[in-house]
């Protein structure tokens, strides 16, 4: 995790109100090792193309993955969340617990979307999708999974008590 949480609170009237100007977030790093001394041993250029495209498509589930579900949370402060509440440190403990629920379903959505998409593109690497020269070359695959888009949608905190809410 990066960052952390802060809020600005101010009083307005009877009201209480704060905002989100930062939240903690999630890093994530990915790291792909390929092949470099096959062609033309174990694999033809084209194999070797094919290859580059299945470890693209691993790349590309973790980079949707991180943009859907992940990524709103480093940015949720340019969202101006407020809420206000007729209690002192009620509009923020609110906003707190808001990000803390999205944490984790956002994280929890994250690895569902990413364990289903690693089982689609190991689909690849079953028996029987592979082609080969008359070497015994790898030439490719019979046919490759497409990665599917990420698809979430953001939560709202709840609504303030407050006739003052912005």
């Amino acid at each position: 995790m990066i960052g952390h949480d802060s809020f600005l609170t101010w009083k307005n009237g009877y009201c209480y109100c704060a905002v989100i100007t930062s939240a903690e977030y999630f890093k994530v790093d990915v790291v792909t090792h390929l092949p470099s001394d096959g062609v033309g041993t174990e694999f033809m250029h084209s194999g070797y193309d094919a290859i580059l495209e299945h470890e693209n498509n691993r790349v590309e589930y973790f980079r949707r993955g991180y943009a859907a579900f992940l990524e709103p949370l480093k940015n949720v402060a340019m969202g101006g969340i407020s809420l206000c509440m007729n209690m002192p440190g009620a509009a923020k403990q609110k906003l707190q617990a808001f990000l803390n629920r999205w944490r984790t379903h956002a994280e929890i959505s994250y690895q569902l979307y990413i364990s289903r998409e690693r089982t689609g593109v190991e689909t690849d690497n079953t028996v029987g999708n592979y082609n080969y020269d008359e070497h015994d070359l790898f030439t490719g695959f019979k046919s490759m999974y497409q990665v599917q888009d990420a698809q979430y949608t953001q939560p709202t905190p709840e609504k303030g008590n407050c006739p003052t809410n912005p």
